[in-house]
């Protein structure tokens, strides 16, 4: 991990010069969904760096640029991708963030005590939300400085934030090893002790003792398909559509598939018969990893009264059911020649419900 985010750092830093000195949002309210860098405060060169303590506030540093903008965030393994201000979430994606912090002051005697570092992250984006990082100390002037960087994705297409267990680490700047941080306390109100490699809360000043903390995060996203087709009765002939006179049977072949990050828990589906179609007992049949792929039947003839429930469903995992229906004498009312019933499957979970539909031409004589 360290290799990488040097190479990292060294790739970005032109980036983060130019970017920061313009930065827009810079003293925005913590609650928005804007990117930026707070408080305003005086700033400091590296060759005039202050005498007491005082935290990412050198506009200059050789190594990281502006330290007010101290917040990076970028796909897992893609260095060349790091932002700054907003980042486009993908779902199925694992994001690193990655917080530097140095005491700008130019002695080492001039240590910050009970220096810590508090980490918001959102629990979901959909649109713009924030992820802000804050450092705080019990005498550095001013005692607290953040940055934010925006996460968006598209309105329609949000996500489910979750972070990666045990991927908190505390760096010092100049070494190769890390130290784990309690992922519990990063993302409270009080923050967890940061310092030079260690996390006791003391950051001398001078050269040679800043540091960085990381940790990861994935998108994930809840979604699935639902599709159904039709086909004369025994005849596997499936497609979108099929013929059929009154008193002939046609079988339905439904197909869920979980196409999310996410397991979905409690599958519910449901078929939706027009007058004409009727449901024929018993002939309800099922196909998923627990019988195999091969068919079995279901008991319930719930399906196409209240539905049934067929069970929880990992990323990837598909199901599918398959029934009969015969054209019954409602299928009179239906224009002379060739009339059409419309048969939808309606497919429930947690996350929302999708339907398809299948078209029965219904061939009749006058």
């Amino acid at each position: 991990m360290r290799s990488r985010l040097v190479v990292c750092l060294l790739a970005a830093v032109v980036t983060m010069v130019s970017a920061c000195g313009t930065e827009a949002g810079h003293g925005v309210d913590l609650n928005s969904a804007e990117a930026g860098w707070g408080p305003d405060r005086p700033t400091y060169t590296e060759a005039e760096r202050p005498a007491g303590a005082v935290l990412n506030s050198v506009v200059d540093n050789p190594r990281h640029g502006d330290e007010r903008s101290f917040v990076m965030v970028r796909p897992t393994g893609k260095p060349a991708a790091a932002e700054y201000g907003l980042v486009q979430i993908q779902p199925r994606t694992e994001y690193e963030a990655w917080i530097y912090f140095r005491n700008d002051a130019r002695s080492a005697e001039a240590a910050s005590r009970n220096t810590r570092m508090a980490v918001t992250l959102p629990s979901a984006v959909m649109g713009r939300e924030r992820l802000n990082a804050t450092i705080t100390s019990a005498n550095a002037s001013p005692p607290r400085v953040w940055k934010g960087v925006v996460l968006a994705t598209s309105p329609d297409d949000g996500v489910a934030v979750r972070i990666v267990p045990g991927s908190a680490w505390l760096y010092r700047d100049d070494a190769t090893t890390g130290t784990a941080l309690p992922v519990d306390e990063l993302f409270s109100m009080q923050g967890t002790p940061i310092g030079c490699g260690q996390p006791d809360g003391l950051l001398p000043g001078g050269d040679g003792c800043a540091g960085y903390v990381t940790f990861r995060f994935f998108a994930d996203q809840p979604n699935f398909t639902v599709d159904q087709w039709v086909a004369p009765s025994g005849s596997g002939a499936w497609s979108a559509s099929a013929t059929a006179a009154q008193g002939e049977a046609v079988d339905f072949k439904i197909r869920y598939q979980n196409t999310g990050t996410t397991e979905q828990n409690d599958v519910a589906v449901r078929s939706e018969l027009p007058a004409g179609l009727a449901y024929v007992p018993g002939s309800t049949k099922i196909a998923n990893s627990a019988s195999d792929g091969q068919w079995r039947p279901i008991e319930s003839d719930d399906l196409s009264a209240n539905g049934i429930n067929v069970g929880s469903y990992a990323p990837d995992a598909v199901m599918s059911l398959m029934f009969t229906a015969t054209v019954d004498a409602e299928a009179a009312r239906l224009p002379c020649e060739t009339g059409s019933l419309a048969g939808t499957v309606a497919v429930v979970t947690k996350n929302g419900t999708k339907r398809s539909t299948s078209t029965i031409q219904v061939e009749r004589r006058c």
